[in-house]
């Protein structure tokens, strides 16, 4: 490594190590003969043997081959080294393409439902159906669902599912109250009538924390026709499918802007319902357990 400073007085030494204000010059001592040299030097002054490896080689290739010769030899291993380079891009091209079927998004995999005996008497889905079917009293299903409505559906769920997480959950565990997962999906406005898109949004956002679901797990392609690649309803709509809660508008076709059913957001609490007892029952049997009638 060549010094930049001189040692006596610390100023800049030129490129051969002499300093214009002291006059000191650097030497560097010849390994073969102990000459002394300046330290831009290629061939030591006293042996004429090459300071550096790479003027030792330089000088031995010249005995052997001429310049116009050492030309031929540098063009021949540069094409050699081109050729290698461009052979395993072609193979690895050849190997992309191939391949690449594997690499379309698969089919969404459904979480499994039984409808044992256990599940029918459970006391949580009956308490849910009972608070679903109070808010649908003197209310027709089948009519436009408001969003104050989808808020009410989403608070009975907290309501009585909320316990089966806080008893089984290990990081996630969901908010208190609907108007919680508003504020936290800045994406929804609320408007008059509920939507498919702000529904699904709003289930999404609730069963991500019910059941510790990861976003990066359903957001390997969506299976309906309007909702592209990347999309922000691609995450949503591929979960509520694999678990068979339907909010959307059929199987091709999920209709991200049009009006939902207050009907339909009942039966999708009611299929949550089901996939929450189920975990309790593994998890947690005492939860999802009728009471015991004792006959004295």
């Amino acid at each position: 490594m060549r010094q930049t400073f001189c040692p006596r007085c610390d100023n800049l030494l030129s490129r051969n190590g002499h300093c214009s204000i002291c006059g000191y010059q650097v030497k560097v001592t010849c390994h073969h003969c102990g000459h002394l040299n300046i330290p831009s030097a290629k061939y030591c002054g006293g042996c004429g043997r090459g300071t550096t490896f790479s003027v030792r080689y330089r000088k031995l290739l010249n005995t052997f081959f001429n310049p116009f010769q050492q030309i031929k030899i540098k063009r021949f291993f540069a094409g050699i080294s081109f050729g290698t380079l461009l052979a395993l891009f072609a193979f690895s091209s050849m190997g992309m393409k191939y391949y690449a079927p594997e690499a379309l998004p698969q089919e969404e995999a459904v979480v499994p439902v039984s409808y044992d005996e256990s599940v029918l008497n459970s006391t949580i889905i009956k308490s849910l159906d009972a608070d679903l079917e109070e808010i649908c009293r003197d209310k027709d299903k089948n009519k436009t669902a408001s969003f104050n409505e989808l808020n009410a559906v989403i608070n009975i769920m907290i309501k009585n599912l909320n316990n089966i997480a806080y008893r089984t959950n290990k990081k996630k565990y969901p908010l208190e109250n609907a108007e919680s997962y508003l504020e936290q999906e800045r994406s929804i406005k609320a408007s008059d009538n509920a939507t498919r898109g702000n529904s699904a949004l709003m289930f999404f956002a609730y069963l991500s924390d019910l059941f510790e679901l990861k976003y990066k797990d359903f957001t390997k392609g969506s299976s309906y026709n309007d909702i592209p690649r990347f999309n922000i309803m691609e995450a949503p709509s591929s979960a509520l499918r694999s678990y068979n809660i339907k909010i959307a508008a059929s199987n091709e076709h999920f209709g991200v802007n049009e009006e939902i059913t207050l009907g339909e957001l009942c039966d999708a609490a009611h299929q949550v319902s089901i996939h929450a007892v189920q975990k309790a029952n593994k998890e947690a049997p005492d939860l999802s357990a009728p009471p015991e009638i004792i006959i004295e």
